[in-house]
């Protein structure tokens, strides 16, 4: 498979669409082979978008690494399942 990531950093900020948290979103390039992955500044935790870090799938899609989750993952994982892109950083400052 090729590996693909992006060409440069991009900055979302919004409210959680169940939890009504503000947040902060930046993806990143990521290394080639590293896959996608969440890193949860707020708690310092790296959680491997891979299914079997999978804790929910009511009404979202929501992983979890050590007892760190973060929430309705699926929007973000199609689209850039939709762009190609198999290697991706994503910082995010809370849980949804």
């Amino acid at each position: 498979m090729k590996c693909f990531t992006l060409k440069e950093s991009i900055n979302i900020d919004g409210v959680g669409l169940h939890t009504g948290v503000k947040t902060h979103i930046t993806l990143n390039p990521a290394s080639l082979k590293s896959g996608i992955f969440f890193n949860r500044t707020d708690k310092s935790t790296i959680i491997p978008a891979k299914w079997d870090n999978v804790v929910s799938t009511k009404f979202s899609t929501n992983i979890a690494s050590n007892g760190i989750e973060v929430k309705t993952v699926e929007h973000l994982l199609s689209a850039l399942a939709g762009l190609h892109i198999n290697n991706c950083e994503i910082l995010i400052d809370n849980i949804e």
